[in-house]
C-alpha cells in the first residue's frame, strides 16, 4: 500500500533458506542478488537468513556495489561494517536493557505478563559506511545524515 501510494515498486526474491545445505543457501541468495541487479533495482534490503553469513556477505555485497546499488541491513551496525552501505545502529543497549528491566519490575511488582506491553520502540539510530557510500557511487551525503548518525565507518572490515 506504501509503494502505490508513493509510486515505487517492490521487486522480491525470495531465497532457499531452510536447508541443512550451507552451499544451497548461500547459492540461493547470491542469485538473489543477481536478479535484483539485473533488474535494476533501486536498492537491497539485506534481510537475516541463512544465505546472508559472514562467509557470503563479501560476495553479495559485490554484486551489488558492481551495480552501484545501494544496500540497507535489517541486522544491524556490524553488517555495515563489514560493508553494507545502512542500517539502523546498534550502537547502545541500554534501551534494550531499560524496557526488558521494566517489564520484568512491571510483572515482579503485580501486572499480569499479558497486561505488559511487549512493543518495544528502537530509538532511530543510523549506522552508515562511507567506504561503502564512495564504492557505489552514492554522492554527497547530506552533512545533517553524518551529524546524526551513531556508527560512521569510514573502511570495510571482513565480516566475523
Amino acid at each position: 500500500k506504501v509503494a502505490a501510494r508513493r509510486g515505487f515498486e517492490v521487486a522480491e526474491c525470495h531465497t532457499i533458506d531452510t536447508t541443512p545445505d550451507a552451499a544451497v543457501a548461500d547459492k540461493s541468495a547470491r542469485e538473489c542478488f543477481e536478479k535484483l541487479a539485473a533488474e535494476k533495482v533501486d536498492g537491497i534490503y539485506v534481510v537475516q537468513q541463512q544465505g546472508v553469513n559472514a562467509h557470503n556477505l563479501p560476495a553479495l555485497l559485490k554484486i551489488a556495489a558492481d551495480h552501484n546499488i545501494p544496500t540497507f541491513s535489517q541486522n544491524g551496525s556490524h553488517e555495515v561494517k563489514s560493508g553494507v552501505f545502512m542500517s539502523m545502529s546498534n550502537a547502545d543497549l541500554k534501551y534494550y536493557g531499560q524496557f526488558f528491566a521494566t517489564t520484568i519490575a512491571r510483572i515482579f511488582n503485580g501486572e499480569k505478563p499479558r497486561q505488559v506491553s511487549q512493543v518495544f520502540n528502537a530509538p532511530k539510530r543510523i549506522a552508515l559506511n562511507l567506504k561503502t557510500a564512495e564504492d557505489i557511487r552514492f554522492g554527497d551525503i547530506p552533512i545533517a545524515v553524518l551529524m546524526v548518525a551513531d556508527d560512521l565507518f569510514e573502511t570495510i572490515e571482513q565480516p566475523q
